[in-house]
Order: C-alpha cells, then structure tokens, then sequence
C-alpha cells in the first residue's frame, strides 16, 4: 500500500454538549479517540486499510439515563474549494466491537450503535471501524481530501412531568479530530487493527497515484488472533545502498531490502502457536521483484535477517489434532523461486522470476534478506 500525498481525512468522533434537558436529568458526554492520526489510502478492495475509533459514552452526572444510542455518518470532501465539494469517494463502516452498531444508509458511510442505560457516573466503550478511502483523481489540490464523521448521541431522560407520560428525548451532537490519509514515503504504510477475530492483510505495493515510482519489494504482513488487538500497523520499506557488502557478496540480489514492521500490542508467547489459540500473531512475507534478482540466483543462498541477525528455518512440531507450535521466534518458514512457469503452476505467470521469504514473529522489528 502507497501513499504519496498528506491528504487529510477526518473521522470525528468527540465531545458533544452537556447541558441537562431536565431538572435532574442526566449528562451525557460522547468521546471518540482515533487508534493512529494518519492512516494510508485503500488500493485493494480484497485487502484494505482502515481508520479504527476508540468511543466512549458517559453519564456524567445526575440519574440514570435509558435508550442511548449513538449515530454518526461520513462525508468525504475536497476542501481545496470553497465550500468543500464532495467527492466520489466513500468511507465504508466495517466492523464494530463492545456495541451492536449498524449502518443506516445503502452507502453504508452512517451507523446507528445502541448503548442501551448508563447509570449515574457510568460509561461504556466500544470501538468502530471504517474502511479507509480510495484515493480519488483527479483532485484539484493535492492533499485536500477530508473525511467527516459527525452526529448524534439520543437518549431518555425522565418524563415530561404528567403521569404516564412519555419521557423526554435529548440530543448531543458531537464531531471530533482529524485523521490524515496518505503517509509520506510511497514505500510506508499505516492502517488500524480492526477488533474483529479475524485474519487481515496489509501490504505495499506498486502506488496507484504515482506509476513512476520503482517499485521492487513487497510487504506483506497477516495479522490474526482472537483476542482483539488495539493498535496500528506500519510497514516501512528501505533499499540498502548498492555498494552494501553484506548484499553484494552474497550474489543474491543487485539490491537488498529491509522492511521495518511496528505494530502495538503483539503478544509474546512462548512457545509460538499458528494460529494462536489467544492473542496475536504475524506472519510476514517479503516479495523480491525479478529486477532485483542476479542471474544465477539459488533460494538456498539466501539469508535472512531479524533487527541485523541471521535467523533460522522455523522449527515446527504438529501433534494431531492441535495446532502448529513453532519452537523459536523469529524464524521463516521457507523461500520460494517462482520460475518457469506453465500451465499447471500453482501460481500466476505474473509472478515468474520473482521471489517470496515468509517470515513468522510475534514482535515488532526490522526483517531484512541478503
């Protein structure tokens, strides 16, 4: 995934008002915390990039207070006119954790979570995602794309005063900070974990804006688990220098690569499980394009490398019936040639001459080949 532009994106999720609508009444305030403040644009429909919010809904003070609901929707805009146009793009909800929220519109850019009763003093948290944006061309402005998310906290606050009477509906609107889309390296990536059990792909790859650029590793990076995980994850990529001894005197590549993966909360667990049977877990793949490969070139000269040490094939055990346990992390599981492709190859001719590392870990750190 690639970025190129420090295009702004604003996910508002914050502080609505807090005056009471009865005498008495409750008071409800609505805070939202983005997971990253910059987050990379969605060039793969299969994998994308997301924006996750941290929310919060308190009862400040006063009694409790029934049927809170929290709703909001995004509006993404080119703000380099004035007034901000819209623009085609969208940024879709994808998940949620800690509420049941769902989306209202076909567009599925508003969603309606319900809190349900806050007691006095009593709060409740919970987490949505959205799927960040494709970039969108052509915009007059390079960098103007914003994204709001503003709306509505409900809830009930007493009755009107008569008997059996109906009780009193009160508003908070809120809007929040913004997030920007685009990193500022075409070989960087930043997106948030969404909290979901399931298995997510993040990737760089060749930038959809800016064709020019060479492009001759890629980073892949799975991140899966069941417990949920609240972080981001960046990849930065990195080409050593041509006249790297390490790289040359290996005869492997006509130039080396690291990759740099932060992600927060990974979980240390020794022995490693695939799949883990809690917490997280990485699986990391390295893609070496055919331009960077020397003639001659052997998967089995290969070394690998782990914050500038050479690591080991994966040592696995599998009992039956339970999952793979890998005995020490970091370590890579295999390097594959793919060369001389035919019709019964088990993977695409658009891969021919390329190479791929896979690499497990269950720590940040700097993966590097030579």
């Amino acid at each position: 995934m690639k970025t190129i532009s420090s295009i702004t994106v604003a996910l508002s999720l914050a502080l609505g008002g807090v005056s009471a609508a009865w005498a008495g009444a409750g008071e409800v305030t609505t805070v939202g915390t983005p997971l990253s403040t910059s987050v990379s644009f969605t060039e793969s429909a299969t994998d994308p990039i997301f924006i996750v919010y941290a929310v919060s809904v308190k009862n400040e003070v006063g009694n409790t207070i029934n049927n809170i609901v929290f709703t909001g929707a995004t509006k993404v805009l080119d703000t380099s006119n004035d007034p901000p146009t819209p623009t085609a793009a969208l940024a879709k909800f994808d998940s949620a954790t800690g509420a049941t929220c769902t989306t209202t519109n076909s567009d599925k850019t508003a969603i309606s979570c319900s809190i349900g009763q806050l007691k006095a003093g009593g709060s409740t948290s919970f987490y949505v995602t959205f799927v960040a944006p494709a970039f969108v061309a052509p915009v007059s402005v390079a960098g103007a794309i914003e994204t709001s998310f503003s709306g509505i906290t409900y809830y009930a606050e007493g009755t009107g005063g008569l008997e059996n009477s109906v009780p009193l509906n009160s508003t908070r609107t809120w809007t929040a900070a913004d997030v920007s889309l685009g990193t500022t390296s075409p070989s960087n990536i930043i997106s948030g974990v969404p909290q979901v059990n399931k298995t997510l792909k993040f990737f760089t790859a060749p930038n959809a804006v800016d064709t020019t650029l060479s492009d001759q590793i890629t980073t892949t990076v799975s991140v899966a688990g069941t417990a949920p995980i609240t972080s981001t994850l960046t990849i930065q990529e990195a080409a050593l220098p041509t006249d790297d001894t390490n790289c040359i005197a290996q005869g492997n590549f006509y130039r080396c690569y690291v990759s740099d993966l932060t992600i927060e909360d990974t979980l240390t667990q020794t022995p490693f499980v695939y799949p883990p049977e809690s917490g997280k877990y990485l699986g990391i793949t390295l893609r070496i394009d055919r331009a960077a490969i020397k003639p001659g070139f052997k998967p089995s000269n290969v070394r690998v490398f782990y914050k500038g040490a050479q690591i080991s094939v994966c040592s696995v055990t599998s009992p039956s019936g339970a999952p793979i346990t890998y005995q020490t992390v970091p370590c890579y599981t295999g390097i594959v040639y793919y060369k001389n492709w035919n019709r019964n190859s088990s993977w695409p001719q658009a891969w021919e001459g390329s190479v791929d590392v896979f690499g497990v870990n269950d720590k940040n750190g700097r993966w590097g080949i030579n």
